[in-house]
């Protein structure tokens, strides 16, 4: 989802809409945690979530927190 569509379907869903399950693929697009769509992404409220990406994550540690967040593992 690009990071456009998630900050929109965040922000119009995040007061009264609750999701069975929210997929997030392209997951490397929220690896910065600073960022509108990182932020939009952590806020979508969901029972489940699951992260999809074929992009390497790891150019070091930080990256792997926003997809942690987005989980709500515990870190």
């Amino acid at each position: 989802m690009h990071v456009v569509s998630i900050r929109r379907s965040a922000e119009r869903h995040a007061t009264h809409n609750h999701r069975y399950r929210v997929i997030l693929d392209e997951a490397q697009c929220i690896k910065n945690r600073q960022t509108v769509g990182s932020k939009a992404a952590h806020d979508l409220m969901a029972m489940h979530r699951l992260v999809m990406t074929g992009t390497p994550m790891m150019n070091n540690i930080d990256e792997l927190y926003p997809l942690i967040r987005f989980l709500g593992i515990p870190p």
